[in-house]
């Protein structure tokens, strides 16, 4: 086994800016965040899983806390 060098984890953020849903792990171009009560968001999943998440009333897979509003987005900045 080789040793970790700061490439790989270089190559390690690029995927997961990548746009993969955190849940189904497909590639999305309409994303949605997650936002929550203590000011944090999360904008990591596609909008099937985000409807999912909202009718069984799940937390936010990234970080367990209460999801009070999803928000959509369009367009990624670059």
């Amino acid at each position: 086994m080789r040793a970790a060098t700061a490439d790989d984890d270089h190559a390690v953020g690029e995927e997961e800016e990548g746009g993969m849903c955190v849940i189904c792990y497909a590639a999305r171009s309409v994303t949605v965040q997650l936002v929550h009560a203590n000011e944090t968001s999360h904008e990591c999943v596609c909008v099937g899983c985000s409807d999912i998440l909202k009718a069984r009333g799940d937390p936010c897979p990234v970080c367990r806390v209460v999801i009070i509003v999803r928000v959509r987005s369009y367009f990624k900045s670059i």
